[in-house]
């Protein structure tokens, strides 16, 4: 006997909702991380109170952001991908249904 396949709906639906979520929440995270990048090679100009500091900030900032923005395309990509499997098991389903009715 083949193994049989259940999807339920709604939860599947809202894990995806869920890392569309985050997604956008890391997107925004990654743009104010590049305002801040701004921030930090202006504050370079006042050599005072800047220069250091700002060059560490610039530095610690430009390494984190590559890794919130590869966060930010996984988790659309892993809500995409959800959704589109409920779509493919439900219309498959349906078109299963369609040939034996």
């Amino acid at each position: 006997m083949a193994a049989e396949t259940y999807v339920d709906r709604e939860p599947v639906l809202a894990m995806a909702k869920t890392f569309d979520s985050v997604g956008d929440g890391l997107q925004a995270a990654g743009k104010a991380i590049e305002i801040a990048i701004q921030a930090a090679r202006a504050a370079q100009a006042f050599p005072i109170i800047g220069t250091a500091i700002g060059k560490a900030v610039e530095m610690y900032l430009s390494q984190l952001l590559p890794a919130v923005n590869k966060l930010e395309k996984l988790s659309h990509e892993v809500s995409q991908d959800l959704t589109n499997y409920v779509k493919i098991v439900l219309d498959g389903d349906n078109t299963v249904k369609s040939m034996f009715a």
